[in-house]
């Protein structure tokens, strides 16, 4: 095979690997979003949050 052709083989399959990759990211955000580092990092900022807003202020 010429070097052309590998790049008609091996363009479309590399494209096609990364849109599968960002549609089973996608499926796993949408359904089960706490097993992703994105949902992980949200719960992460919620539960900061919550803590902040538990803090009373210190009495002058």
């Amino acid at each position: 095979m010429t070097l052309e052709e590998d790049d008609m083989v091996l363009v479309p399959a590399g494209l096609l690997s990364m849109l599968g990759y960002r549609l089973f990211l996608l499926y796993r955000y949408l359904n089960c979003p706490h097993t992703t580092v994105i949902g992980f990092q949200n719960h992460d900022k919620e539960a900061w949050v919550e803590g902040v807003l538990q803090v009373k202020p210190p009495k002058v």
